[in-house]
C-alpha cells in the first residue's frame, strides 16, 4: 500500500471509511472545526457525495460568453480608438460606461449628445458588436440618444443588439436618490419599455443589476434577493403600463458581480438562474430564459499591488465562464489606481481570449452539474435569496425597502462584519493585508479629465407617458439635437428621494491603503521604519517576526531586523544603529519572560520613543507596560487600529 493513499487498493472508499480516517487525522477536535461559514449563515461542509439528480444549469444561448469590454475614456475620440482596438483584437461587445454610471469607478465618457456619441461610436457596427449601455441615472436620456443614432445611420433596430441597461433602482441604491417618486419612475419605465419594444429591438431594455448591492457590502444572498427584488418591481411597472408578462420578462437583462472566490461565483450564477426559473414559472411564462452578464468584482481590487489584481480577475472570469454567464466584463487590473491604459485594458481583453481559446473553459455546459459540493451550494444560496427576496417584498418591495434605508441597514451589518474580518486579518487581501510589496511596484495610468459642463439649452417638454409616446417623443427630441442635459431639465424631481441611504461603492482593501498612503507620504524612510528585534535564537524567534514584520509592512511601516539578540543591552545597540525610535520584541513566551521586561525598560532609558511585542502579553501585561511596552501585536487585534496608534507614536499624519 502506498503510503501517501488514504485508502488500500481492496478498500472500498466510502463516507464511512473517510470519515473514520477524518476523525483519526482530527486527533480529538470535532469534525464541525472543518465546516466553514459563509456571510449568510451557509454552513459548507468539508466533503459532499454526488448530486446524481442534478439538471444542467448554463448559458442561454450555448457556446462561448461575450466577451464585453468597458469603453470609459473620457474624450469620445479616445474611448472611439479604445473601441476599435477591442473590437480588432478580440472582445465581441462592447460596454459603454459614463461618469454617471453605478459602474464608472472614477471613469467615464463625456457624451452630452448624438453627436458625440457617434464620435464615440464611428466606426462600430451596432448590427454587428452587441453594445451594453451603463448610466445610471442617465440612463434614459443615453438610450434616447442610441436610438436617434440607429435611427441617423439608417440600421434596422431588430438587427441591433443593444442592451439598454436602464436601472432607476440601482441609480438610486448607489446615489441615494431617484429623480422622481417611484410610481412616475414606474410609469415612465413601462412608457421607455413600450416605445422601445414599438420600435423592433428585442434585447432588454431594463438591468436588475446586483453590482451596486455587491460594491455596497452586500453578500451573495443579499445581492441576489436585490436582482430578483429589482426584476419584480420592474415587472411589476411593465404589466401595469400595459405588457404582457411574457413580453415584461424579456425586457429585463440580470447583472452581478463575481469576486476571486471561485466557488461562490459559479454557485452564484446557478443560484441566480435557478431563482428566475422559479420567478418566471410564478408568472406563467416559465419558457423566457435568463440573460446575466457578470462583472469581475470593482470591490476586491486593490490600489497597492496592482498586479494581484490579475490573479482575482482571472479567478472571477474563470467563475463566471463555469458558471453559465451570457456575457462578462473584466475590470482592467489598474482600474484601483486611475483610469487603465492600453496594457491594462489588453490583459482584460485576454483573459477572455486565454480562458476561452486555450483552456476551452465554455466548451461543457455547467460543468459543476452534479458536483454534490456546488449543488449544495447552489440550492442554499438561491433558498436564502428567495427568503431575502419575499423580506423584501414584505417591505412593499425594492423601491420602499431603500427608500425607509431598510435594506441598506440589512447590507451594512454584512458588510461591517466583513470589514471587521479585513481589519483582524481573518480575511487576508493578498498583496495588502498580507505579503504586502515592500517597495511598492508601480503601474501605468492615464490622466483624466473633468467632463465639460453642459448647460441646458431648451428643457424637454415631453407629452404624458403612457404607450410609448412620451420616450418617442424625446428620440424625436434627440435626433433634434437635444443634450442629455436638456434631457434631464425635461424631468423634474417630484417626490424626490433624495433622503435615501445611498450604498456607496467601497473596497475590502481600504482601510490599509489609507494607513499606507499616510506612511507613503513621509518624506524620510527611517521616519517609518520599525526594528523587529529577535529576543533569543533565530529558530525561538522567527514565526512571530516573520508574522509582525507582514503586519507593520501593511501599514506602510518599513522593518529592520536584529535576528537573534541575547541581551537588552545588545537590542539597544542594534536599536541606536539602525537610528529608529519604534522596536518590536519577537520572541517565544519563555524568552519574553526572561527578558522581555528587563529590554523594554533598557530600549526606553535609551531614548526609542515608542516599543512593541508580538503576541499576547498573558500575565505579564502589567508588568510589561509598567517597563514600558506601549502596545501588543497579535492575531485577532484590529490591526488598523493598532497600526494607526503605531503611525501616531511615529509622528506619522494624515
Amino acid at each position: 500500500m502506498d503510503e501517501n493513499s488514504l485508502f488500500s487498493l481492496d478498500e472500498q472508499a466510502t463516507e464511512t471509511a473517510w470519515r473514520a480516517a477524518v476523525d483519526k487525522a482530527l486527533k480529538g477536535r470535532p469534525f464541525d472545526s472543518l465546516v466553514r461559514t459563509t456571510d449568510d449563515g451557509i454552513d459548507l461542509a468539508p466533503l459532499y457525495l454526488p448530486a446524481d439528480d442534478a439538471r444542467p444549469l448554463g448559458r442561454s444561448v450555448s457556446g462561448p460568453w461575450a466577451s464585453s469590454q468597458r469603453i470609459d475614456l473620457p474624450d469620445p475620440a479616445d474611448a472611439n480608438t479604445a473601441a476599435l482596438r477591442e473590437l480588432e483584437t478580440g472582445a465581441t461587445g462592447l460596454t459603454l460606461v459614463l461618469a454617471s454610471a453605478p459602474t464608472a469607478y472614477g471613469s467615464g465618457v463625456h457624451i452630452s449628445d448624438v453627436a458625440s456619441l457617434d464620435r464615440t461610436l464611428e466606426g462600430v457596427a451596432l448590427d454587428m458588436a452587441p453594445t451594453r449601455l451603463e448610466a445610471g441615472g442617465a440612463g434614459r436620456g443615453l438610450a434616447g440618444l442610441f436610438c436617434a443614432l440607429v435611427d441617423q445611420r439608417g440600421l434596422d433596430p431588430a438587427g441591433v443588439d443593444v442592451h439598454f441597461g436602464l436601472d432607476p433602482l440601482g441609480a438610486m441604491a448607489a446615489a441615494g436618490k431617484l429623480s422622481a417618486s417611484w410610481d412616475a419612475v414606474a410609469r415612465r419605465s413601462a412608457d421607455t419599455t413600450q416605445a422601445i419594444a414599438a420600435r423592433g429591438y428585442a434585447s432588454p431594455v431594463f438591468l436588475a443589476d446586483g453590482r451596486p448591492f455587491h460594491n455596497g457590502g452586500a453578500s451573495d444572498a443579499q445581492e441576489l434577493a436585490s436582482v430578483a427584488a429589482s426584476a419584480l418591481a420592474y415587472l411589476r411597472a411593465f404589466v401595469d403600463g400595459g405588457l404582457d408578462g411574457d413580453a415584461a420578462l424579456r425586457r429585463i437583462g440580470l447583472a452581478v458581480s463575481l469576486d476571486q472566490d471561485q466557488f461562490a461565483g459559479i454557485a452564484k450564477l446557478r443560484a441566480l438562474r435557478r431563482i428566475w426559473a422559479r420567478l418566471a414559472a410564478e408568472c406563467g411564462v416559465p419558457d423566457v430564459p435568463a440573460h446575466i452578464h457578470a462583472d469581475t468584482s470593482w470591490r476586491m481590487m486593490t490600489r497597492y499591488d496592482a498586479y494581484t489584481n490579475l490573479l482575482r480577475t482571472t479567478i472571477a472570469a474563470f467563475a463566471a465562464g463555469v458558471g453559465g454567464a451570457d456575457s462578462l466584463t473584466v475590470v482592467p487590473f489598474t482600474q484601483a489606481v486611475g483610469l487603465p491604459d492600453a496594457f491594462a485594458r489588453r490583459l482584460a481583453r485576454n483573459t477572455h481570449t486565454i480562458l476561452l481559446e486555450e483552456s476551452q473553459a465554455a466548451r461543457v455546459l455547467d460543468p459543476a452539474a452534479g458536483s454534490g459540493g456546488a449543488e449544495a451550494r447552489t440550492e442554499a444560496l438561491a433558498a436564502k435569496a428567495w427568503d431575502l427576496m419575499r423580506d423584501i417584498e414584505k417591505k412593499g418591495g425594492l423601491p420602499a425597502a431603500l427608500a425607509s434605508g431598510w435594506w441598506q441597514g440589512e447590507i451594512a451589518t454584512v458588510r461591517d462584519r466583513r470589514t471587521a474580518a479585513v481589519r483582524k486579518r481573518k480575511l487576508p487581501i493578498v498583496g495588502t493585508s498580507e505579503y504586502p510589496l515592500m517597495p511598492e511596484r508601480r503601474v501605468e495610468v492615464l490622466e483624466t479629465s473633468d467632463a465639460p459642463a453642459t448647460a441646458p439649452g431648451k428643457p424637454v417638454t415631453l407629452p404624458e407617458e403612457g404607450g410609448g409616446a412620451a420616450f418617442a417623443a424625446l428620440i424625436e427630441a434627440a435626433s433634434g439635437g437635444a443634450t442629455l442635459a436638456d434631457i434631464g431639465a425635461g424631468s423634474p424631481a417630484s417626490g424626490c428621494t433624495s433622503d435615501a441611504r445611498p450604498l456607496a461603492p467601497m473596497r475590502l482593501a481600504d482601510p490599509f491603503e489609507t494607513l499606507r498612503d499616510k506612511a507613503e507620504a513621509v518624506g524620510e524612510p527611517t521616519d517609518r521604519t520599525v526594528m523587529i528585534a529577535g529576543l533569543g535564537p533565530l529558530a525561538e524567534n522567527a514565526a512571530r517576526s516573520a508574522w509582525v514584520k507582514a503586519a507593520f509592512e501593511a501599514g506602510g511601516l518599513i522593518t529592520s531586523a536584529a535576528a537573534t539578540l541575547d541581551t537588552p543591552e545588545a537590542a539597544v545597540d542594534a536599536a541606536k544603529t539602525a537610528g529608529v525610535a519604534c522596536v518590536c520584541l519577537a520572541g517565544s513566551d519563555e524568552r519574553y519572560a526572561d527578558m522581555a521586561a528587563e529590554t523594554a525598560r533598557a530600549l526606553k532609558q535609551a531614548g526609542v520613543s515608542s516599543v512593541y511585542l508580538a503576541g499576547k502579553p498573558g500575565e505579564q501585561e502589567t508588568a510589561l507596560r509598567q517597563a514600558g511596552v506601549d502596545g501588543f501585536l497579535h492575531v485577532g487585534i484590529d490591526l488598523v487600529e493598532a497600526l494607526g496608534e503605531v503611525q501616531n507614536r511615529l509622528g506619522i499624519a494624515a
